[in-house]
């Protein structure tokens, strides 16, 4: 999820951050939905990092500087170096925040944001109350039945406290790690969005596109939303 930071003049061109895992208000995230655009720093209560071994000093120092500058008033540091859990996350429901936000990330230093479905399944198990993210799953890079089938179970185990954010992807590396063409993202979004609706909300699937050729299969389990 970006973040305008506003650290630079109106005029010119903002410093966005995306980092590793994010905590906002749901007031904040209801207007960005309504409106459009990007959250402000001022939207944010906590900024979670997950250092890898391109970049520690990114994290440690230079993003520690911004966002301290933008006003963030909590920055929390997960390095690798040390045995990795989900604190983080459990404190955030412990400080009564009302979401956690993953994100998907492939081929980069981006911790464990490739797994988000074993994270989000691992929050839902751990965490009672808070809401759950995902900001967003690449579309491109699932499968759209069995991503369904895999956002249902987790909304099930979280007793209904599943957001999923859609996305198509915008980092070259990942579609070229994938195999898939960059230019082809907008349109197996479209198709992979329009196969998630159906076996979200049908009990059968049935689908003739460009990429993916269904024919009344059943999808289940349903979420629980």
């Amino acid at each position: 999820m970006d973040i305008d930071l506003g650290l630079v003049p109106a005029d010119q061109p903002g410093l966005v951050r995306r980092p590793d895992l994010v905590v906002v208000d749901t007031v904040a995230l209801n207007r960005v939905d309504r409106r459009g655009g990007l959250l402000s720093a001022a939207d944010v209560l906590v900024v979670v990092e997950i250092v890898s071994p391109g970049s520690h000093r990114l994290d440690y120092v230079t993003k520690r500087g911004e966002y301290a500058d933008a006003g963030i008033p909590h920055y929390w540091i997960v390095d690798l170096d040390e045995p990795v859990s989900l604190l983080d996350c459990h404190l955030a429901e412990d400080l009564g925040y009302d979401s956690v936000w993953l994100t998907e990330h492939h081929y980069a230093d981006y911790g464990l944001a490739s797994a988000p479905s074993v994270l989000l399944a691992t929050l839902a198990a751990r965490t009672r109350r808070v809401g759950i993210g995902i900001a967003v799953y690449v579309i491109p890079f699932h499968h759209p039945l069995r991503l369904a089938e895999e956002t249902a179970s987790i909304d099930i185990l979280s007793a209904g406290r599943l957001t999923v954010g859609l996305g198509r992807g915008n980092r070259p590396m990942e579609f070229f790690g994938h195999g898939i063409p960059y230019e082809e993202s907008r349109a197996r979004m479209e198709e992979g969005v329009e196969i998630l609706r159906q076996a979200w909300t049908q009990d059968r699937v049935t689908f003739d596109g460009r990429f993916w050729h269904i024919q009344n299969v059943p999808v289940y389990p349903k979420p629980l939303q």
